[in-house]
Formats: structure tokens, sequence, C-alpha cells
């Protein structure tokens, strides 16, 4: 996978590309040592960030640690993602004050994210609070139309694809779901590579 991140300083855009989130964060860190250059523009630092065509969402600032905070976000989104593959997760948006960390998640399925009398949503928030060493809740949004959400569709037609189902099959299916939802339009693609 493919990381894309978008760094704008004083309104000059510079480019970074990597295979590794550690070596974004070596490369983050290195930047942030350019002290020369950096101390002038640190107010108008902002970072969009882009994972292979999606939005990351994510509002926080800081002047020192970015790239520690930066890798610590990526570290929670890919163990959410990881861990509730079923639970249909189309965002993570995280929001950082001094002593918590509030996560949101857009989900399709937010039982399976609660769980039983909110077992697994506390068990949750337990092991990210390990991982961020902060306070860490977690707030549920429901996406009440999932065949129009594009991360949603997506997913949806991979795990098809896993499943041994055709690809033309599982394409035409969303594609019919999305437009008897009320889509205007959507386009597919459908591409494998050994």
């Amino acid at each position: 996978m493919t990381i894309r991140f978008s760094l704008t300083i004083d309104g000059a855009p510079v480019d970074l590309f990597n295979d590794e989130s550690v070596e974004l964060t070596r490369q983050l860190k290195d930047l942030m040592n350019l002290s020369t250059i950096w101390t002038d523009y640190t107010k108008d630092f902002q970072i969009p960030a882009s994972d292979t065509n999606n939005e990351i969402f994510a509002n926080w600032f800081d002047e020192k640690n970015v790239a520690d905070k930066l890798s610590e976000d990526l570290m929670v989104r890919s163990y959410i993602k990881s861990s509730k593959r079923k639970a249909g997760v189309a965002r993570i948006v995280i929001e950082r004050t001094a002593k918590q960390l509030r996560i949101t998640l857009h989900t399709s399925r937010p039982g399976v994210i609660i769980g039983k009398s909110g077992k697994d949503i506390t068990l949750l928030e337990e092991e990210l609070k390990q991982i961020s060493k902060k306070d860490v809740k977690i707030l549920i949004h429901e996406i009440k139309r999932p065949e129009v959400d594009a991360q949603l569709v997506a997913e949806n037609i991979a795990q098809q694809l896993e499943g041994r189902v055709s690809f033309r099959k599982a394409m035409k299916q969303s594609v019919g779901a999305a437009m008897r939802m009320g889509a205007e339009g959507i386009r597919v693609m459908c591409s494998v590579a050994f």
C-alpha cells in the first residue's frame, strides 16, 4: 500500500511518497529538523493526508511532535481496521486534546463494534489506550445508506472477490444497489496484479 502525504509550507506543496509509516516518520522528523527553514513557517504547517485516495481525517495541532503523533494515528487506524474488519468502518476521525484521544468511527454496522451490552467497545478503548498512552473515547456514527458510501462499496466488492465470486457479478450487484439507493452515478474499476 502506498501512502501519499501532501505537506503545505507557506502555500508551497511538498509531496512525500512512502511504502512504510516508519520511513514516513523518519522523513517528517528530518523535515522538522531543518530549523533554519522550519521556524519561519511553523504556523502555516498543515497535513491534509490521503490514504490511497481516501481522506484521513484528523483534528489536532502540535508544533513539536507531529511525526510521533502522525505515526500513532496510523497505528490506531490500522489496528481498528484490522480488528473490526467485519464492522464496515468507512471513516475514522481522530481528535486530540491534551489528555484524551477522541475517535469517531463512521460505520454501517455499529452493533459489531459495540457488542453485547457495550463490552466490545470498552475492550477496544482499553486496547487503544495501551497504544496511545492516553484516555480514549470512541464515538460511533452510523452510516444510514452504506450502498452509496464509496469506501464501503469497495470493501464489499473486495470481500466478494475474496469469497471467489465472479468480478463481473460483484461489480454489477454493487452498481445496481448504489443506483437503487439514489446515487446519481457510480464508476467501478477492478484490476488484478500478480
